[in-house]
C-alpha cells in the first residue's frame, strides 16, 4: 500500500509539472503574439487596472520596442474613458516611462504614488491559472 501511495504521489507531481508547463507556454505565446495584438492586449489589461496614471516600467526589450506606443495609447484611452471632471490633478492622467527597465518577462508595472498595478504577463496568467487549473487538468488527463 505504501508503494501505491508513493506511485500516486509521483503521478500527481508529474501531472502538476505538465499543467505548470502548459501555463508557462501560455506566457510565451502571449509574449510572442504579433506586435499589434500584443500591444492591444497590454493596453486593454492596463486600462482595467484603473490606475489614473503613473510611472510605467517595462523590461529592457519592450521598453525600447513598444513602451512609447503603449504609453501613448494608455494616455489617450484612459482620458477618453474617464467621466468629465474625474481627472487626477496629481498625475494629470499621465502615464510616463520609467528610466529604469525591470527584470520582467513581459508586460509592465504601473506605480502611482504608493500604489502599484502589476500588468505583467506572468502575473496575469498566474491569476487565471487559479481559475483554470482544474479544467486544464480534466482536458489533459481525462481518466
Amino acid at each position: 500500500s505504501v508503494a501505491a501511495i508513493d506511485s500516486k504521489k509521483v503521478l500527481l507531481e508529474k501531472k502538476q509539472e505538465v499543467i505548470a508547463d502548459c501555463f508557462d507556454q501560455v506566457i510565451q505565446r502571449i509574449i510572442s503574439l504579433p506586435r499589434r495584438e500584443y500591444i492591444d492586449f497590454l493596453v486593454r489589461t492596463g486600462l482595467t487596472s484603473d490606475m489614473p496614471g503613473g510611472v510605467v516600467s517595462f523590461n529592457e526589450k519592450e521598453q525600447a520596442e513598444i513602451g512609447h506606443e503603449i504609453l501613448r495609447r494608455l494616455n489617450e484611452e484612459s482620458v477618453s474613458q474617464k467621466p468629465e471632471g474625474k481627472e487626477d490633478p496629481q498625475t494629470g492622467n499621465k502615464f510616463t516611462l520609467s528610466p529604469d527597465p525591470e527584470p520582467i518577462d513581459g508586460g509592465y508595472w504601473i506605480r502611482c504614488g504608493l500604489t502599484y498595478a502589476d500588468v505583467t504577463v506572468g502575473t496575469l496568467v498566474r491569476e487565471k491559472k487559479k481559475e483554470l487549473a482544474a479544467e486544464v487538468s480534466r482536458m489533459l488527463f481525462e481518466d
